[in-house]
């Protein structure tokens, strides 16, 4: 459902230069592509949000949590109803020591990945290891299990608080959310809202954390297109000894281009927007190449990227 008239001047008067209308999509996502936004907002505090969430069910408007937009494809007729950022202002992380051993970490979910990897690599502190290199915001890292073959998200959080579909906060133990690959039951119908996280590192020797970091993000940086545009590996991997990215190499679709996107020559589990790929034609793509592993593997890929938008 489209904005009415009267619900634009509401927002604009709520949110005033917090808020753009028909805002290209393509601005705040690592693909670079995508279509507009009806409105994209920039809550300043976790009130706004509740005002916002319960405005926009009495109104029948649809909502959207953008994260870092590092993981996502928004297709090319962009994103009905109402798009929030928690980026610009629910960023903060505050450190915490609770025993010789361990600190907790309150993050907000706008809080980058990166920022939390520096403090990290400044004091010390190990568990992290896992997201080193890994773009994106915490909030989107929980919602999603984010993780490599180091580690993931589950193993370091305690909790988390979220505003649930009715706009009421909540806070949600580890214990009472399901983890799996990749997955976690906030990606279940009713989407919950995380606002903030609280995360436990331990500490250990910062020059031993330091260049156990600095191997990892070289390695990174050397096997995956880090400054093309993309959204980080498209698929999940699946069951089995191999790799999404060693199955789609073996299928000769390394360096396949489709119009404007490509299966990245680096790393054969990234598409990238080669030049100025639509989202379609990234997708026409992603449908090529898990079309190809099913036909030679009898295996289905699934997308690890979210898709959004009309």
């Amino acid at each position: 459902m489209s904005l009415t008239p009267q619900y634009k001047k509401w927002l604009k008067a709520k949110f005033k230069n917090r808020i753009l209308f028909d805002e290209p999509i393509s601005l705040h996502t690592s693909f670079k592509t995508g279509g507009n936004a009806d409105a994209y907002i920039y809550p300043k505090n976790t009130q706004e949000i509740v005002v916002l969430i319960k405005s926009a069910k009495k109104n029948n408007i649809p909502f959207f949590i953008k994260g870092g937009g590092t993981n996502l494809l928004v297709k090319d007729k962009g994103i009905r109803g109402v798009t929030i950022d928690l980026q610009k202002h629910l960023n903060k992380i505050l450190i915490e020591k609770n025993s010789p051993q361990k600190v907790n970490i309150a993050a907000m979910a706008g809080a980058k990945i990166a920022t939390l990897t520096r403090i990290a690599l400044k004091y010390g502190l190990q568990g992290f290891e896992f997201a080193y290199g890994i773009p994106g915001t915490i909030g989107g890292a929980i919602y999603g299990n984010a993780g490599t073959k180091l580690g993931a998200v589950e193993n370091i959080l305690n909790n988390v608080d979220i505003i649930d579909q009715n706009g009421k906060m909540k806070k949600i133990e580890k214990k009472q959310i399901d983890f799996s690959y990749r997955k976690t039951s906030f990606q279940e119908h009713k989407q919950p809202i995380i606002i903030k996280s609280s995360l436990s590192l331990s500490i250990g020797e910062p020059n031993k954390v330091k260049k156990n970091a600095k191997q990892i993000i070289k390695d990174r940086k050397k096997n995956q297109p880090s400054t093309e545009y993309c959204a980080g590996c498209f698929f999940k991997n699946p069951a089995g000894k191999k790799s999404a990215g060693a199955l789609i190499e073996l299928a000769g679709l390394k360096g396949k281009i489709l119009q404007g996107a490509a299966v990245s020559e680096k790393h054969a589990n990234f598409i990238i927007n080669r030049s100025n790929a639509t989202a379609q034609q990234i997708l026409n793509l992603a449908e090529l190449v898990k079309n190809r592993v099913k036909e030679i593997f009898s295996i289905e890929l699934q997308f690890e990227v979210k898709i959004v938008g009309e």
